[in-house]
């Protein structure tokens, strides 16, 4: 069985715009039953970041940092 799990990357500690909580939200509503998990700064190891290139862009393009 696949996992109810949505994974997003939020990188950067700022807030996030409307829209992206808009779209968790319609997710919550959506698919009540799946888990929304964030990975960010707090609970990603930020020394992993070149092992995992979808993670390393998206820091890189929150940060403009690499």
């Amino acid at each position: 069985m696949i996992p109810k799990k949505i994974h997003y990357c939020w990188f950067g500690g700022n807030d996030k715009p409307a829209d992206v909580v808009s779209m968790i939200e319609q997710w919550q509503h959506v698919l009540p039953d799946y888990e929304i998990i964030e990975w960010n700064e707090k609970n990603y190891p930020l020394t992993k970041l070149n092992e995992v290139p979808y993670v390393q862009e998206a820091f890189k393009q929150k940060n403009g940092l690499l």
